[in-house]
């Protein structure tokens, strides 16, 4: 946003001196002036949306407050990956290209479906099924890692829970007592 921001203002600048350099061969009107000073938002206009926009200020704090005090613990999961792949696309694409992209997307995206819509919902289809095998296998594997790391778990900490009552009692508590395991 930052890139954008300066690009912006870079670029706003050259036009306007630009323009304003041109006015001996362009004539006088041609830089039109801005009228400062006025009242750009009234009261009433502020009134019709309060309700609205405290409702979604609330909502939003809402929001952040049980993903930083872990209320749902899959919701804030699912909000860290979100902002780990932003910073993975942000490494990979600058703002300003990112920014681009966004734009891109917003006004080509109806345009392309409506035009491929059969198309491209034939590989929407394929990528769920490949996604669904891929998600399938996944699985799998992780619940075999979770069953190998539970194991390892009970063989390392079992020793050190039975030194420690305390800590015996809050694992207990937590529903993570290991079970030894048996041969």
């Amino acid at each position: 946003a930052a890139t954008f921001t300066f690009l912006y203002f870079c670029l706003g600048f050259a036009i306007v001196n630009g323009s304003k350099a041109a006015v001996g061969f362009v004539g006088e009107n041609a830089v039109p002036r801005p009228t400062l000073g006025g009242s750009y938002i009234n009261k009433a206009s502020i009134q019709e949306h309060i309700d609205d926009v405290l409702f979604l200020i609330n909502s939003g704090i809402d929001e952040i407050k049980k993903a930083l005090y872990c209320v749902d613990n899959v919701f804030t999961l699912k909000l860290i990956g979100f902002f780990f792949a932003l910073s993975l696309v942000g490494r990979i694409f600058p703002d300003l290209v990112l920014a681009y992209l966004i734009f891109l997307a917003l006004f080509l995206g109806p345009i392309t479906y409506e035009k491929n819509q059969e198309k491209i919902d034939e590989y929407i289809d394929k990528a769920r099924k490949e996604a669904a095998v891929h998600y399938e296998k996944g699985m799998v594997v992780a619940k075999e890692k979770a069953g190998k790391l539970k194991d390892t778990i009970a063989e390392k900490g079992t020793p050190l829970l039975e030194k420690n009552p305390r800590l015996r009692e809050m694992a207990e508590r937590a529903g993570f007592t290991p079970q030894k395991k048996t041969m």
